[in-house]
């Protein structure tokens, strides 16, 4: 039986969602936004089974990344005991420095 995982949304990547459906709405594409919510969940929902097999982070081991597909948004998560802590959710095109300081504990 595969081992199913919980999924949690830590406040930055709940933040980052507003802003794209925020970002869309000021664009008059609510349902492009919508479209975008929903597919970027789904790919998150996947991490329930096997998230193992996403690759490690650059700037920490116990950060992976999850590459949404046919968008160009990555979600950043660790894991601990039965769960997916889902920590970040970033435009590919954004510098992401930033996170090897945030998450360099971890």
């Amino acid at each position: 039986m595969t081992e199913k995982y919980k999924i949690s949304y830590e406040e930055e990547a709940l933040q980052a969602l507003e802003d794209i459906a925020f970002y869309f709405a000021q664009q008059n594409e609510y349902q492009v936004g919508k479209n975008i919510i929903e597919r970027i969940k789904l790919s998150i929902d996947s991490l329930k089974t096997m998230p193992n097999r996403c690759v490690n982070s650059n700037f920490s081991s116990n950060v992976k990344k999850l590459s949404i597909p046919k968008l160009p948004y990555i979600a950043y998560f660790s894991i601990k005991n039965d769960t997916v802590y889902i920590m970040e959710i970033l435009h590919g095109s954004r510098n992401q420095d930033y996170l090897h300081e945030r998450y360099k504990d971890l």
